[in-house]
């Protein structure tokens, strides 16, 4: 059952279930032969909740087994009038009875028709649910109380007073944090490193990162001000059941609606501020290492999952080595991680240069000593062989080409390529060319 439903019908996980099991006992089943399937906190608005799949599922493979479908209530089943007559088409075209314990469901016409009116009630009571719940969030708010528990490192939260405490000891860790950037000029990654070095706890007890050390310092809410009602992020709990293109993004609402909020200050206007330029600055020098390390890096595009790809530089020892890879890569295999393989940077970019290196006729990065030099030997193309002409502009090129470094092939490839589609050791240049 869902978290809204608990406060809506005051019925609990374990009154579903005991319920559940002494109706299938009830119709004769016996112990080892009843499933209980229960999508725990999931709102039953959502079709493709993970337990009604596998429940599904279960019907579909066994279903000269399985003779009942035993449900709490209707909107267990769902809450969506469209999504109820699909997921009780699925079950009566496996031969399977449904069965609803707090409704009178007859599988005919007429419970059909019924079935969806209450389908319809119960989408329009969870609207109406969340209707109040937003406007009474909105009025809170108003008042300057805080709506939830912010989870901001530094701070505890008072459910009692909706306000948020300085933590001593966290608030201590916070100004080091910001301390080591501003005063022993180290990264985030540093820092991290650091903080893990010394047993200092994450805020979520575990390891430091460095994506969790540059979010507390870019956090203004430090300097006292915390506002409220930033961001919408309505339904986006359900996105770890979503497919990739589903997901529901958090958006920022108009600024005119964000609610400050008055909360004990951590750091000073002046310390948050350097914080920032600090970031901004190592942020640019960082971006034009990247830029510099992995030109092919804005390009490369993964021929298995269709991703981005980035690069990576692992040091052994005294060598550093670099690599392209696909980022899905790191997703858990349930989640549908990629399986490309790790691509060495100098093997990669090699061939690549050698195909535009092959491919080329004019070079625009020296047009002007380019141009000349056709000029001076167009003419010949009257008089000579069209051999010798391809030999000699090719001599000319090379020349240019030789004395290039990375920003200059960068702005080659900027020109000449749109993509480069990796996959299988095999490489599909697209553009120009």
């Amino acid at each position: 059952m869902s978290t809204e439903e608990q406060a809506e019908r005051g019925y609990s996980m374990k009154v579903q279930r005991t319920e559940g099991v002494n109706k299938a006992l009830e119709l004769g089943c016996r112990p080892e032969n009843i499933y209980v399937f229960s999508d725990e906190g999931i709102s039953g608005a959502f079709l493709e909740r993970p337990q009604l799949m596998a429940a599904l599922n279960m019907i579909k493979e066994r279903k000269n087994d399985i003779r009942y479908f035993i449900c709490y209530d209707s909107s267990r089943l769902s809450r969506n009038a469209a999504h109820q007559l699909i997921i009780v088409d699925e079950i009566r075209k496996n031969g399977v009875q449904l069965i609803f314990l707090k409704n009178n469901y007859q599988d005919n016409a007429e419970g059909r028709f019924q079935l969806t009116i209450m389908a319809a009630v119960d989408e329009y009571e969870r609207a109406k649910l969340k209707l109040r719940t937003e406007m009474g969030k909105r009025a809170k708010a108003k008042q300057l109380m805080l709506t939830h528990n912010p989870g901001i490192y530094g701070y505890d939260f008072d459910p009692k007073t909706d306000t948020l405490n300085i933590n001593e000891d966290h608030a201590e860790n916070v100004k080091h944090i910001f301390a080591m950037l501003i005063e022993e000029h180290k990264s985030p990654a540093e820092i991290a490193k650091k903080l893990n070095n010394s047993g200092i706890p994450s805020p979520r007890m575990k390891q430091w990162s460095r994506v969790t050390v540059r979010r507390m310092l870019s956090n203004p809410s430090y300097m006292g001000t915390l506002y409220i009602r930033r961001y919408d992020t309505r339904d986006c709990y359900l996105n770890k059941f979503k497919k990739k293109g589903e997901k529901i993004k958090v958006k920022e609402r108009p600024r005119n609606e964000w609610i400050p909020i008055n909360i004990p200050r951590i750091v000073d206007k002046c310390t948050w501020e350097k914080a920032q330029e600090v970031l901004k600055e190592s942020k640019r020098l960082s971006e034009k290492r990247y830029r510099k390390d992995f030109i092919l890096a804005p390009l490369l595009r993964c021929g298995i999952c269709g991703g981005l790809m980035n690069g990576k530089a692992v040091t052994k020892g005294d060598k550093t080595y670099r690599y392209y890879f696909c980022p899905e890569k790191y997703k858990s295999v349930k989640q549908g991680g990629c399986k490309a393989a790790f691509i060495r940077a100098e093997d990669i970019e090699k061939e690549v240069w050698n195909k535009i290196y092959n491919k080329i006729c004019i070079f625009v990065t020296k047009e002007a000593d380019l141009n000349k030099a056709i000029e001076q030997y167009m003419s010949d193309r009257q008089n000579e062989m069209e051999s010798i002409f391809k030999k000699k502009l090719h001599y000319i090129i090379e020349n240019i080409l030789c004395g290039l470094d990375s920003e200059d092939k960068r702005y080659v490839y900027g020109l000449l390529i749109s993509e480069i589609i990796v996959a299988d050791n095999m490489i599909t240049i697209k553009g120009r060319l």
